[in-house]
């Protein structure tokens, strides 16, 4: 049985964004676009968690998250414009479960609605790469969602970018099912699938990673994978320095 996820905001796009990620993950989504219709709908059908702005029409969101407190112990995650850590404080004050700052990553909520710690160790050192900006969003966002998908609730999703062997190497771990070691020499091919303990049901034809090998090669990096049965995987990918490129 899916979980009922209640995303309540008044921004149709936030909340198409958002309701497209987490159907991609099997969650049913419903939707309230102000605070009356929030408590209605919570009140109703009882979600399994719910996503909320505090910037509503009609009722402000905190006195949204006021009332389901006061009646219910569903987990509410807030979502805010606010950047302060008083104004995220007033929100844990009053009941919300945790907070996430717009503008946001539609992962976020979905990491945060299976409970999926997601974290960044970045190098402040870092240099420029030779690279196409939204080729490497590209590449990200694929690994993010494949790293999200099969990562289990209260798992680890990280991202860690530094320097190695004179290249820029971004990896993208996960504490997922892993894959078996008589699949990882073909895992970069075009159309392989992994059995199905690892194929969505929602569809998708094997083309992720090709994808993903294709672009960072094309760019003068390398990519490669390391996966541990039901430990996790990591997926790296190299791109070259600009004082490398000539």
């Amino acid at each position: 049985m899916s979980r009922t996820i209640l995303v309540v905001d008044d921004d149709r796009k936030t909340v198409d964004l958002i309701r497209l990620y987490l159907e991609k993950d099997e969650y049913q989504v419903l939707v309230a676009y102000d605070g009356r219709q929030a408590l209605e709908t919570t009140r109703l059908v009882h979600p399994d968690l719910i996503i909320l702005d505090l910037m509503l029409p009609k009722i402000d969101g905190l006195d949204v998250c006021r009332t389901i407190r006061a009646e219910t112990e569903i987990p509410i995650i807030m979502l805010t414009a606010k950047t302060t850590e008083d104004d995220k404080l007033v929100g844990l004050d009053i009941g919300a479960d945790d907070y996430i700052t717009k503008p946001f990553s539609p992962r976020e909520p979905l990491a945060d609605g299976k409970g999926i710690s997601l974290n960044a160790v970045i190098d402040p050192d870092l240099p420029f790469v030779f690279a196409d900006p939204e080729r490497v969003r590209q590449v990200l966002r694929n690994l993010l969602d494949n790293a999200l998908a099969y990562t289990p609730s209260s798992g680890n999703v990280s991202i860690e970018a530094g320097c190695h062997n004179g290249m820029v190497a971004v990896s993208v771990r996960d504490t997922g099912s892993g894959i078996a070691p008589e699949h990882l020499p073909f895992i970069f091919e075009r159309f392989y699938r992994v059995d199905k303990s690892r194929t969505r049901s929602t569809g998708g034809a094997g083309l992720g990673l090709a994808i993903v090998r294709q672009i960072v090669e094309a760019q003068g990096g390398q990519v490669s994978i390391d996966s541990t049965l039901e430990k996790g995987t990591a997926v790296t990918f190299t791109l070259p320095k600009i004082s490398d490129t000539g």
